[in-house]
């Protein structure tokens, strides 16, 4: 395990707000950078992944993600 090494998850708010949490966590560090969204749509989650990398302030050297559908635009 490496600083740089992070994971990506989406929290679901409740079914009438259509809210969405974006969660980065550094595996070593475990700092963590959350950004709220609106459209579960990938390209959103995409955006909101992008400004987590922004917010993490380090060189990320992984990613990983679960096998949802948000998560199809990660490469």
């Amino acid at each position: 395990m490496r600083y740089g090494d992070v994971e990506v998850d989406t929290v679901e708010g409740t079914k009438t707000d259509n809210k969405y949490l974006s969660t980065m966590i550094d595996r070593k560090s475990r700092r963590l950078s959350i950004t709220i969204y609106e459209n579960k749509q990938s390209s959103e989650f995409l955006k909101a992944v992008e400004n987590n990398i922004e917010n993490m302030n380090q060189e990320i050297k992984s990613i990983t993600s679960d096998n949802g559908t948000e998560n199809s635009d990660l490469d």
